[in-house]
């Protein structure tokens, strides 16, 4: 789940065919939300033992909690040259090779150097939760927001081009539709996760699932099944490692804290290269107000800004280098 939960909330209960329904039933099945439904409303809370993001702080205890010896990255022999990682605060020198490995019984974890990145839980038996409606094309014919563009892609627009055209002819008219959004700033993997680079946020957007399935044009999220399989969290997470080894390729910057993950390109790249320039001499949290324009998660943030005294130096020169490339896309 890119988007970490901050504080206690709640929220009216919503629709039982929404997206928002949908997300509240995922994360509660991956056992990251705990909710109650009150009948009126839900009552949501984080499910993690430590807080994410704690405002009470001072200085000295950010830097006594946040402050971290740099993780014992593998080194391999080849791998992705380009692109950025940084996890837990800590910049991971490349080349870049990411793997895929079952971490337990319960899940399937994507690395990066040997380092963990994100885990995939397989999918538990049982009725799956209630899709998204999907929405309608705007008179305009332009979507305001990429999300509502995604559900589109996936619940309307493909489905009935892949009825009607089959599979090949259907994905051409998906590429040439998307780029005629103007909220597609550009597109930088046209491969099935199809990710685009929105301009409203100048951040890399999946437009499709990595868990979709194009023969059937459905959904399966993790956890939610239908087969009750365990080869859904497997290939889950082989289709964000292979995205996110093309994305890294084209020069994307990663910043990962705990499962959570960040992804830069274009032209932030250069705006995370400015924030790190004014925040290293900074102290902590206004090193971290100053990164968090960028981004956007305070709590990794907050990572970055305490180890900046030892980081500073070998990410400005590594983000630098991706700023003088232009983010030209690699050779293949």
């Amino acid at each position: 789940f890119e988007v970490p939960c901050r504080t206690y909330v709640s929220v009216y209960s919503p629709a039982p065919n929404s997206r928002a329904n949908l997300l509240l039933q995922v994360a509660m099945r991956a056992g990251q939300l705990a909710c109650c439904d009150l009948g009126d409303k839900w009552v949501v809370r984080p499910m993690a033992r430590k807080p994410r993001f704690d405002v009470s702080l001072t200085e000295a205890k950010v830097r006594a909690k946040c402050a971290s010896e740099r993780p014992a990255a593998a080194t391999p022999a080849t791998g992705i040259a380009r692109g950025c990682v940084i996890l837990n605060g800590h910049l991971i020198a490349a080349p870049y090779a990411l793997t895929v490995a079952e971490a337990d019984d319960s899940a399937y974890e994507v690395a990066v150097n040997g380092l963990a990145l994100k885990r995939f839980r397989r999918a538990q038996a049982g009725a799956p939760a209630a899709l998204p409606t999907a929405p309608e094309l705007p008179e305009s014919g332009q979507f305001p927001h990429v999300v509502r563009l995604s559900d589109y892609l996936t619940l309307a627009l493909y489905p009935k081009l892949l009825a009607e055209k089959g599979q090949d002819v259907a994905w051409a008219e998906v590429l040439d539709f998307v780029a005629s959004q103007d909220i597609v700033e550009r597109i930088i993997d046209p491969s099935h996760e199809l990710v685009v680079v929105d301009r409203q946020s100048g951040v890399s957007f999946g437009l499709f699932p990595g868990n979709y399935d194009f023969r059937r044009a459905e959904v399966c999220m993790p956890g939610l099944g239908s087969s009750g399989s365990t080869e859904s969290a497997e290939e889950g997470a082989a289709k964000h490692a292979d995205g996110l080894a093309r994305r890294l390729a084209d020069g994307a910057v990663l910043v990962s804290s705990e499962g959570v993950g960040i992804e830069l390109a274009g032209r932030r790249v250069k705006e995370l290269l400015d924030a790190v320039r004014t925040a290293r001499n900074l102290p902590v949290l206004q090193a971290e107000c100053v990164l968090a324009e960028v981004v956007e998660d305070r709590r990794i943030c907050r990572e970055l800004a305490a180890n900046l005294p030892v980081e500073a130096g070998a990410l400005e020169a590594a983000l630098t280098g991706l700023v003088a490339q232009g983010g030209q896309p690699a050779p293949r």
